[in-house]
């Protein structure tokens, strides 16, 4: 990496961080301050797309004047090269767009949605990150989101697009090797906007969810199975509230998908949260303030890797980006603000961009002419959970000490501030959590299993356990797996109970 930007990164970009607290566990998201790269004119969408077939993601931006595709590749730490580009036909005006091996070839290809002139099409990648001109279909008035989805599960990604202008999604069929077909188009209300994909009505279907601005509504359209779609039902956002982007995704984790939608007016900017309480039936059961004006963009991931998916919205109104950890059946946090190079965020996407195992974001600035890279700035391994004092006037706290690497096989659990000359055991498992259990907290959900047998701390309350990733239960930690880790402990002087925790540490562990 160039020392400059790891300096910038490391040192001058000082980290901004949120302490979420609640009942569920505690954390933390932090992201550095944003890096910006040039990228032309007005860019309008981003896509993370390995564009060079070298295992990196790289970023794909729309632009204007003149009309094209800007390339920037992904060195393999984070740092992009200038931006490359490839024109787009005659008379586009690129606003939204997909990546996908549409040609069979093994390399992503590119579509574009243009509302100039009513199309989407297909650019094949060239296999170096370079595009051409392919196929198109001609779609509704000023079409402007695209998402990706199988509509008759044949096995190849077909593609739906929300028609600005005409008030309708049209539905695009995949034929194979780069050709697309218009298969129909329904009519869903006044400007249409974002789309998310997912089974809504439990048939294996996918469903397409609708942010219909104009309307102040979500359309969300039943997949019939044949390439046709209607209207499953109906969810108003009230008098207030204008939808930009959907997303679907069981945020709740009671098994369903919910639909999550960004909305905003005069005076309110939120996430609305529709609740999914029987299939295809839906509450509006919760508002969560973004914090910033006008979110216009969104994008999910789990940023603390805490097996919950938490949400970015991109703010134009007051160029930020706001990030909301998911508190599961709480809903989510208060938001984090990440002020952008600006002016005008816009599209926001997450994906892991330095290869560490945690969500990054990047965000199009449509006023400033570039993209803003902004990694997360989460620590591997990373502390959580809560630590309850012990009859000593203590909390027990555990680290993780040497190399997060499987092949270095040099890695061990260290607790200080137990009880002294007491018996404890480390344990370990991969969903984390923040449940009160005797006299501390519970910070690993079940299944969890222990690691060798029970200890004695030392006189000064530490204890200590080296793993050998050959032998069993270590040999189940992989490379690229997460583990949360956590220490039990008898404290015979408590005048509660006499089982103790400490609080708990995750790791992402590397080849």
């Amino acid at each position: 990496m160039n020392p400059v930007l790891r300096h910038v990164r490391a040192g001058v970009s000082t980290a901004i961080a949120i302490a979420a607290h609640s009942v569920l566990a505690q954390a933390q998201i932090s992201f550095h301050s944003p890096i910006a790269y040039p990228v032309g004119d007005a860019p309008k969408s981003v896509v993370a797309s390995d564009v060079d077939s070298d295992g990196d993601l790289d970023l794909v931006v729309t632009v204007h004047n003149p009309a094209g595709l800007s390339v920037l590749r992904n060195d393999g730490t984070g740092e992009f090269a200038p931006a490359a580009f490839s024109p787009l036909t005659s008379g586009s005006d690129p606003v939204g767009l997909v990546a996908h091996d549409f040609t069979g070839d093994g390399h992503p290809d590119i579509v574009v949605a243009s509302s100039a002139n009513d199309t989407i099409r297909l650019y094949r990648n060239l296999g170096d990150g370079h595009y051409v001109p392919g196929d198109y279909a001609s779609v509704g008035d000023g079409p402007r989101a695209l998402v990706l989805l199988d509509f008759d599960l044949d096995g190849d990604m077909d593609l739906a697009v929300s028609n600005r202008a005409g008030g309708g999604v049209s539905f695009v069929r995949n034929v194979g090797d780069g050709m697309l077909e218009f298969e129909s188009v329904v009519a869903v209300g006044a400007t249409p906007g974002g789309l998310a994909v997912g089974d809504l009505d439990g048939d294996a279907y996918p469903d397409v969810a609708v942010a219909v601005h104009g309307s102040r509504i979500v359309r969300v359209l039943r997949n019939l199975g044949n390439g046709t779609f209607t209207t499953l039902t109906t969810l108003p956002l009230g008098n207030l509230e204008l939808p930009e982007v959907a997303r679907i995704l069981d945020f709740d984790n009671d098994g369903d998908d919910d639909i999550l939608v960004s909305a905003s007016d005069t005076v309110v900017h939120d996430v609305v949260l529709f609740r999914q309480i029987a299939p295809g039936a839906f509450c509006e059961c919760d508002y969560f303030d973004v914090g910033g004006i006008h979110p216009v963009g969104m994008a999910l991931g789990d940023f603390d890797l805490d097996t919950r998916i938490d949400v970015a919205t991109a703010n134009s109104g007051s160029d930020t980006v706001s990030v909301l950890r998911n508190l599961s059946s709480a809903g989510f946090d208060l938001p984090l603000s990440i002020p952008v190079t600006g002016p005008e965020p816009c599209c926001i996407i997450a994906a892991d961009l330095d290869g560490n195992h945690y969500a990054d974001l990047v965000v199009t600035n449509d006023a400033a002419q570039s993209v803003d890279v902004i990694f997360n700035a989460r620590d591997n391994p990373a502390s959580y959970c809560s630590t309850s004092p012990n009859s000593f006037g203590y909390g027990a706290r555990i680290h993780a000490l040497g190399s997060v690497r499987i092949a270095t096989n040099d890695f061990t659990l260290r607790v200080v501030d137990a009880v002294p000359n007491a018996p404890g055991l480390f344990f370990f498992g991969r969903v984390p959590q923040q449940s009160p259990f005797h006299a501390g907290y519970l910070c690993i959900a079940a299944p969890i299993a222990r690691l060798g047998p029970a200890l004695q701390t030392t006189t000064r309350g530490v204890a200590q356990l080296e793993l050998d990733f050959g032998l069993s239960p270590a040999s189940m930690i992989a490379a690229g797996s997460i583990w949360n880790f956590q220490f039990w402990y008898r404290d015979p002087a408590a005048t509660s109970s006499t089982t103790n925790f400490s609080d708990a540490v995750r790791v992402v562990f590397e080849p």
